[in-house]
C-alpha cells in the first residue's frame, strides 16, 4: 500500500527515532493513557503461592530471555484474558499489543497480586520520561481449544516488565507474540499458538468506526486529465487507528469519464484525498460526494513508502475557481445517492421482513424489458430481450415463485442446538395498540397459509414485537434469549472484498433474489418449540426459520453454497440472499443460470420473479456499480 498519498503536501509524518542502550519501546496510544479496573482478590495473592495447574494445561516452552528481563503499524486494540499463576484465579483482561516491544504490568496491580519487581530498571520510549522498576517472570494460563475443539489452558511464562501508573493494568507485547509464534486473526477474534486457538477482542470506541464512508467537504472540480486533492470529512475515524483508505473508482453511464485515485494510510487527521481525473471533460464533485472508503487497520497489517516521490501536487481549485465550473455543462458529476425506499411509492408492502433488503434492486441502472409478464430481462442493440436467455428462463419457470408464495427446501433442516446449562424461560407478550395488532392479524394470517408457522404447545415463548420501518409494519419476534443460549453456528459468511473481485471484469450479469429466503429453509421438528412466540392471537410455534434467529446466515449460506458448488467464486457470489451470475460471455451465462435455476429446483428453492433481473451490462452492489469497466461509484 501506498503510505504517502493519504493528505496534500505538508509536515512529514512524526516518526519514532531510535533509542540507545536497553529501551522499554511502548507506542504512544489512547489506549495506554485509559485506566482499566482489573478485579483482584488482594487476599489470595495468586504470585506469593505455588504455581496451580488443574485439568488439561499445555506448557508452553518458554524463550531462553525469560528471568533475565532482556528477553507494527497502529491498529485496533485487542485484549485477550489470563488467569495469572493459577487457573481458578478470576481471569484479567490484558491488551494484546504489537506496539510494545514487551509485556508490562502495573506497579500497583503486580503488589496487589502479591508480586515483587526484580532487575535492572529501563528506560521506556513512547510514554514521556518514564523508567520501570524492573521486572517479574509470571506464570499465567489462557483458556483456549485445540484443533479438535477440547478446551484446555495454555501455560506461559513471561518476564513482565513493571510501570508506574500503568493505565491498562497488562499488556502482553512483541515479546509474547513473537516468542510463542502467535497468529491474530482479528477478523475471526481468534488467536493461534500451533495447533491451539483463543479468544481475542477487539474494541473500538464508540462513536468511532472500523470501516467508514469519507464524503468530501466542499465542491470540488478535477479539470481535465489532471489530479488534485479533494477535502474530506474523517470525524468518524478513531484518533487512535490508522485507516486504509480505498478511493472509489466512479465512471459514467458510457463508461467514458474515470475518476479514481490510489490506496493510501490516513488517520483521523487526513484532510484530503488525492483523486485523478483520467477523461477529457472537466468533473464536478458536489459537497458530501462519497469518493473513498477507509477500512480500519487490522494486526498483521504492512504499510510502505515509495522510494521516490515522482511528482508534486498542488491543492484542488479554490471554492471561486470551483462554482465558476459549475456552470460548465461539458462537466460531468456524479449522480445523487439513491433515494431512501420510503421514497419510492413501488416499494411492495412487506409485513414480514425484518428490514429492507439492501440489494433488492441490484440492477436498477440497467436497461431491461418485461417479458411474459413475469421476468425482467436486458435488452440488445435494438431494445429486444436477449432471446436465449428468454427461452432459458421459460424451461425453468418451476425454479420461481410464480404465485408469490415461498417454497419449500427438501432434504435440509436448520437445528437450534442450546448450550449444555442453558434453560429458557416463558416471556409473556408485549402489550400492542390497534393498529399494530391489525398488523400483526395479517402477518399471522399470511404466515399460517404459507404454512411458515403452526398453533404450538410449547413451553417456552417470546414476545412479538411490530417495527415500524419505511412506513410499513415488520413483524418481528424478540429471540435475544434463545440466540444467547444457543450454539453457534460458524459457517462463513462471503466478504464484500470477495464479492467484488469475483465480479471485477465480468461483462453479463444477472440477479435472483430467493423469495423469503428463510421461510424456504425448515426448522427440524425435534427443535420447533424453541421458536415459539406469544401475542393476543395465541402460541404459534415457526415450520421454517424465521428471521432474527442468530444462526441463520450460516444456515442459509451453506444451504445457496450447496446450490452453487463449483460455480461459487467463478461465475456466481451470494450475496444475503441474492445470488448474482456473473460471466465474461453469454454463452458462458446461460451455462451458469441454468445450473442454478435446475439446482434450485430439484431442492425445491423459489426465486422472486418481481426481484430478479437477468442478461444486463451492470449491477449495483453496496451502492457500488460493477460492469466490464470494473467497480465504480
Amino acid at each position: 500500500q501506498n503510505a504517502n498519498q493519504a493528505s496534500p503536501p505538508s509536515a512529514s509524518p512524526k516518526g519514532v527515532s531510535d533509542v540507545a542502550g536497553r529501551c522499554l519501546v511502548i507506542e504512544d496510544r489512547p489506549q495506554l493513557h485509559t485506566a482499566r479496573a482489573l478485579p483482584v482478590d488482594e487476599s489470595r495473592r495468586p504470585l506469593e503461592k505455588p504455581t496451580r495447574r488443574l485439568g488439561t494445561v499445555v506448557k508452553l516452552p518458554p524463550s531462553e530471555e525469560v528471568g533475565t528481563g532482556q528477553a507494527h503499524r497502529r491498529h485496533v486494540p485487542l485484549t485477550t484474558h489470563i488467569h495469572i499463576n493459577d487457573v481458578r484465579y478470576p481471569a484479567l483482561s490484558s491488551l494484546l499489543d504489537t506496539g510494545s516491544s514487551l509485556s508490562s504490568i502495573d506497579a500497583g496491580l503486580l503488589q496487589r497480586l502479591g508480586g515483587q519487581p526484580s532487575g535492572a530498571p529501563m528506560r521506556v520510549s513512547g510514554l514521556g520520561e518514564t523508567e520501570t522498576l524492573g521486572f517479574v517472570p509470571i506464570t499465567f494460563f489462557i483458556r483456549a481449544k485445540d484443533s479438535h475443539g477440547f478446551q484446555l489452558f495454555l501455560e506461559c511464562t513471561m518476564d513482565f516488565h513493571v510501570l508506574p501508573h500503568f493505565a491498562p493494568g497488562l499488556c502482553l507485547g512483541q515479546d509474547f507474540i513473537t516468542g510463542f509464534g502467535v497468529v491474530i486473526d482479528a477478523l475471526e477474534s481468534k488467536a493461534h499458538i500451533r495447533r491451539y486457538s483463543f479468544d481475542v477482542a477487539q474494541h473500538m470506541p464508540r462513536p468511532h468506526a472500523q470501516e467508514a464512508q469519507l464524503c468530501s467537504t466542499a465542491p470540488t472540480c478535477l479539470p481535465a486529465r489532471s489530479s488534485a486533492w479533494v477535502p474530506v470529512d474523517t470525524g468518524a475515524l478513531s484518533a487512535a487507528v490508522d485507516y486504509t483508505l480505498h478511493p472509489r473508482l466512479m465512471t459514467d453511464a458510457t463508461e467514458s469519464v474515470l475518476i479514481s485515485g490510489p490506496t493510501a494510510l490516513g488517520t483521523n487527521a487526513t484532510t484530503h484525498i488525492l483523486l485523478s481525473n483520467h477523461s477529457d471533460p472537466a468533473v464536478n464533485l458536489p459537497r458530501r460526494t462519497p469518493i473513498a472508503d477507509a477500512l480500519a487497520a487490522q494486526v498483521g497489517d504492512v504499510s510502505a513508502s515509495s522510494a521516490e516521490l515522482h511528482f508534486k501536487l498542488g491543492l484542488p481549485l479554490s471554492g471561486d475557481d470551483s462554482a465558476a465550473r459549475d456552470g460548465d455543462s461539458s462537466a460531468w458529476q456524479p449522480d445523487p445517492s439513491p433515494l431512501d425506499p420510503d421514497d419510492d411509492p413501488a416499494a411492495p408492502l412487506d409485513a414480514f421482513e425484518v428490514a429492507d433488503d439492501p440489494v433488492s434492486d441490484l440492477t436498477k441502472d440497467a436497461a431491461t424489458t418485461p417479458v411474459d409478464g413475469h421476468f425482467r430481462v436486458g435488452v440488445d442493440a435494438e431494445g429486444h430481450p436477449h432471446q436465449p436467455v428468454v427461452d432459458l428462463l421459460r424451461r425453468h419457470t418451476g425454479a420461481f415463485a410464480l404465485d408469490g408464495r415461498p417454497g419449500l427446501i427438501q432434504d435440509a433442516e436448520m437445528p437450534i442446538p442450546l448450550q449444555p446449562d442453558a434453560s429458557l424461560r416463558p416471556e409473556a407478550p408485549r402489550r400492542a395498540s390497534p393498529e399494530k395488532r391489525a398488523a400483526m392479524d395479517a402477518a399471522i394470517e399470511q404466515l399460517l397459509d404459507w404454512k411458515v408457522i403452526e398453533p404450538s404447545s410449547s413451553p417456552v415463548s417470546f414476545p412479538v414485537l411490530m417495527v415500524r420501518q419505511y412506513g410499513k409494519w415488520r413483524f418481528c419476534v424478540d429471540y435475544r434469549q434463545l440466540n444467547s443460549a444457543t450454539v453457534s453456528d460458524r459457517y462463513p459468511l462471503p466478504t464484500t472484498d470477495a464479492v467484488f473481485q469475483t465480479l471485477q471484469g465480468k461483462r453479463w450479469f444477472s440477479s435472483l433474489d430467493a423469495i423469503r429466503g428463510y421461510h424456504q429453509h425448515p426448522i427440524a421438528a425435534a427443535d420447533r418449540w424453541k421458536t415459539a412466540f406469544v401475542c393476543h392471537r395465541g402460541l404459534f410455534q415457526y415450520r421454517t426459520v424465521p428471521f432474527g434467529l442468530k444462526n441463520a446466515p450460516a444456515v442459509f449460506q451453506r444451504l445457496m453454497d450447496r446450490v452453487l458448488g463449483d460455480l461459487r467464486w467463478r461465475t456466481a457470489v451470494i450475496y444475503i440472499d441474492d445470488v448474482v451470475a456473473a460471466t465474461a460471455t453469454l454463452a458462458e451465462h446461460l451455462e451458469t443460470l441454468g445450473t442454478i435455476l435446475s439446482r434450485a429446483k430439484s431442492i425445491g428453492l423459489k426465486f422472486s420473479p418481481a426481484k430478479c433481473t437477468f442478461a444486463v451490462p451492470t449491477l449495483t452492489l453496496l451502492g457500488r456499480r460493477v460492469s466490464g469497466a470494473g467497480v465504480a461509484v
